[in-house]
């Protein structure tokens, strides 16, 4: 599940996603489901990863986190050697 004020309804057009249980759906976030032979839009993935974490992430974490980009010192995608999606 994913928090996405930006493009919640954007995904919730897509077949593997629905608005998330317990009235949190109400507040942008998203659950995706994928079966065992799925082949997961890993880009897409990790815009809604990154566009989740800015949005729930204390704003002085996300500050440092955009002062590593300024200084090129990060990615806008990261993701960690051998960790698959």
């Amino acid at each position: 599940s994913v928090k996405l004020p930006v493009s919640a309804e954007m995904a919730l057009t897509l077949p593997f996603t629905k608005p998330s249980g317990y009235g949190l759906g109400k507040a942008g976030w998203i659950t995706c489901s994928f079966g065992p032979n799925d082949v997961l839009p890993e880009d897409l993935l990790a815009g809604w990863i990154d566009q989740s974490f800015r949005a729930v992430a204390p704003k002085k974490l996300v500050a440092a986190l955009e002062a590593g980009f300024a200084d090129g010192g990060g990615s806008r995608n990261p993701r960690p050697t051998g960790v698959a999606l």
